[in-house]
């Protein structure tokens, strides 16, 4: 078996990090066993497959190490089994494995052009071109095309800045999350990235009730500053829509819905302590109240707001139908 040098390896321009415990692990059985399998390298030396047994046999102080020596068509073949192995280890996040996906489907079509643009036909659908894709892929990395197929959207609807931002964060590893995040726009990504980077939400979802609850809160706070011009004249029919304190329930289906409404509220002693502006009102007017199920009892104590109109009859109480 041939034996290169260790210091003429080449493993410069990989993405993936190397695992200290795994590393650690590895010259530990190294150095019990020996190496059962050797480094895959190029004619130039360039590390294919093997970086943690390269960086074992570094610790355990070796000069030389096995190697098996594979030449490649192009650079793009070269890249492609590069990733392909990784693929293999399945010892890659989430994030990780949806990165090395997307990048094996743009290497794919380069060297099939076959699956953009069949001899003498027009461009395949793009769901066409993926599913070639995915099948073979599936088969090399033991996954389903399903798969595939989403974690390929996953990096590609996630932008590299965002994905840089979470790469060593727990939702790295979490699909669930990563769709989440995948959905939401670009900019509200990147929001949602600053939160699950500094340690202020522990999930995408968290992070985004709290994002759209603080624009909530801010967005009602603008709305209570600015000033209303109250029409002019006496009207014969008001209708009054009382801000509830009302508060969404929070839903499965809807999990990144805010608590807090899209308008202020008043509490229940700011309504009671409001009046209806009587010289507004013509002295028969009729005024018409909305409310809710839950606050008709309240409604129905807030006629006396009315307190100046003739005859008090001419209250009326709109509600949901039951």
């Amino acid at each position: 078996m041939k034996k290169i040098g260790i210091h003429l390896v080449a493993a410069t321009g990989r993405r993936r990090k190397l695992n200290d415990d795994a590393v650690a692990a590895l010259a530990a059985s190294i150095g019990e066993i020996g190496l059962l399998n050797p480094i895959v390298v190029t004619p130039e030396n360039r590390l294919i497959a093997g970086a943690h047994r390269l960086a074992a046999a570094k610790r355990l102080g070796w000069a030389e190490i096995p190697c098996t020596v594979v030449a490649f068509e192009s650079p793009d073949h070269e890249r492609l089994a590069i990733i392909d192995e990784n693929l293999a280890r399945q010892d890659l996040t989430v994030l990780e494995r949806a990165e090395s996906l997307a990048e094996r489907k743009a290497i794919y079509e380069k060297i099939h052009p076959e699956a953009n643009r069949p001899e003498g036909g027009r461009p395949k659908k793009n769901v066409e071109i993926i599913s070639t894709f995915a099948a073979d892929t599936a088969a090399k990395a033991g996954i389903t095309p399903r798969t595939v197929r989403h974690e390929v959207q996953l990096a590609t609807a996630i932008p590299r800045d965002v994905r840089d931002a979470i790469r060593n964060t727990g939702i790295a590893d979490s699909k669930v999350d990563l769709l989440t995040l995948a959905r939401l726009p670009q900019q509200e990504q990147k929001a949602v990235a600053e939160r699950i980077k500094d340690g202020s939400a522990e999930s995408v979802k968290d992070a985004v009730r709290t994002i759209r609850s603080e624009k909530a809160r801010s967005d009602n706070a603008e709305t209570m500053k600015r000033e209303t011009v109250a029409p002019t004249g006496k009207f014969h029919c008001l209708v009054i829509d009382p801000p509830w304190p009302m508060q969404k329930i929070e839903r499965d289906c809807r999990p990144n819905q805010p608590q807090e409404l899209d308008y202020p509220t008043m509490t229940e002693a700011e309504l009671r302590a409001w009046r209806l502006p009587i010289e507004k009102a013509h002295a028969q007017a009729h005024v018409w109240l909305w409310t809710t199920h839950r606050f008709l009892p309240l409604a129905l104590d807030l006629k006396w707001c009315c307190a100046g109109l003739d005859p008090p009859g001419q209250y009326h109480i709109l509600r949901p139908r039951d």
